[in-house]
Formats: structure tokens, sequence, C-alpha cells
């Protein structure tokens, strides 16, 4: 995965963006909120899962979205597919 990070940020940097100085971290975003009090409580129905091994799989493909917030939500739009 650290590859892929790597490789999307050199293409974004020759397309003119600034590099990600972060080191990288694959992650999922399950949730997210602007309310404390919803983000306590997700935090904490989430500390069960902290040991739990949710196994591994192969990926062959992955897709750059696009996320467009809005007052009722964000809106995802599929911009393009990379097959690995």
């Amino acid at each position: 995965m650290e590859g892929l990070a790597n490789e999307v940020d050199t293409r974004l940097v020759q397309a003119g963006f600034d590099s990600e100085n972060r080191a990288f971290r694959a992650h999922l975003t399950l949730a997210r909120t602007k309310e404390t009090r919803l983000e306590n409580s997700l935090v904490k129905s989430a500390e069960p899962m902290k040991e739990t091994d949710f196994g591994s799989f192969v990926a062959d493909r992955f897709y750059l979205y696009q996320s467009t917030l809005r007052p009722g939500g964000s809106l995802y739009t599929r911009l393009k597919e990379y097959v690995l």
C-alpha cells in the first residue's frame, strides 16, 4: 500500500499539487461528524473492536473519488478506476 501511496503522490506532484508531508497511513473512513457528542459516541462504540483481526485481502483495483461537502452530507463522485 505504501508503494501505491508514493506513486499517487509522485503523480500528483507532477500535476502541480504539493507533496504530502505526512507519513502514509492506510485507512477507511467509516464515519465523519461535526458534532462532538456523536463523535465521542462513535469512538466509544469502536473501542471493543480495537484488537479485532479483520483479515486481509488482495486489491486488484482502486477508485479515485471526489468528495463534495454539502449541508445534507457528502456527495461522492467516482472519477476514475485504476486497475493494478
